[in-house]
């Protein structure tokens, strides 16, 4: 039986909802910028990370350039040279900065860097390229307060103006700050907690799982290995979960390469 409701229109998908545009066999770019040596001590375990970063990423299309022990300012010098890369035929960009911090700062092998500073360089507004695409930052760092201005998504922007919408800068990242040490034993030299188990989700994903159920998997992971070496560790200062801010506006599945 059909319904007498007059003027009722079906309800639309909000576009945003739509998940990002992520081609199979599209180039991508991956950052690795390893210290292995920080003012706050060496990191042994700090390769382990960097080969099973780029074993992971490389299985999605990614090109991964690895940076070791880099001072600031030439992690700085680093970040503006591939902030004016045009990524027009990328979907994707990660960075991942492998060193000690605190809040809001992370190591070169001499000076702290801001981490606001390594999004300032690939935001909408500066990085115009990779407006509207999602951008992966992962630090060994914690969050901090951002201010937004806004920008155009890129991929939109070549549409109707009725489809056109307005996005902050800031839009588009996701960003992970872990404070967690490397495997607390340390007996096989397997690398960081979170770094580890990262990976692991991503290889097992398969190409078929969005990137918030990985990265919370990841955490669950990370939670379960660190209270098995050391019991109760989260209530003593010194452990703490990753923090994972989400400001990707759209869901976000990254495709195999194949």
């Amino acid at each position: 039986m059909q319904s007498k409701t007059k003027g009722v229109q079906p309800l639309k998908i909000e576009r945003l909802m739509e998940p990002y545009k992520m081609k199979s066999g599209s180039t991508r770019t991956a950052l690795i910028i390893n210290i292995r040596a920080s003012p706050q001590g060496p990191r042994d375990f700090s390769n382990r990370d960097a080969m099973k970063l780029t074993s992971a990423l490389r299985q999605y299309g990614f090109k991964v350039e690895q940076e070791n022990d880099l001072t600031k300012s030439q992690i700085i010098e680093k970040l503006k040279r591939l902030s004016k890369v045009d990524y027009s035929e990328q979907d994707c960009f990660v960075c991942c900065i492998l060193s000690t911090g605190d809040y809001g700062i992370i190591y070169g092998t001499d000076e702290p860097v801001q981490t606001e500073q390594f999004l300032e360089f690939f935001k909408g507004d500066t990085c115009r390229t990779l407006a509207g695409k999602p951008k992966i930052f992962i630090f060994q760092a914690c969050n901090h307060i951002m201010y937004m201005k806004e920008t155009t998504d890129s991929e939109t922007s070549t549409d109707s103006n009725k489809n056109a919408y307005t996005i902050p800068s800031e839009a588009d990242f996701l960003m992970v700050w872990s404070l967690v040490p490397g495997t607390l034993t340390n007996a096989n030299n397997e690398g960081s907690s979170f770094i580890s188990s990262f990976c692991d989700r991503l290889q097992e994903s398969q190409g078929k799982m969005e990137i918030n159920r990985i990265l919370t998997g990841a955490l669950r992971d990370t939670n379960k290995k660190l209270e098995k070496q050391v019991p109760n560790a989260f209530r003593k200062a010194n452990y703490r979960l990753p923090c994972v801010v989400n400001m990707l506006t759209r869901p976000l599945v990254l495709p195999l390469e194949h």
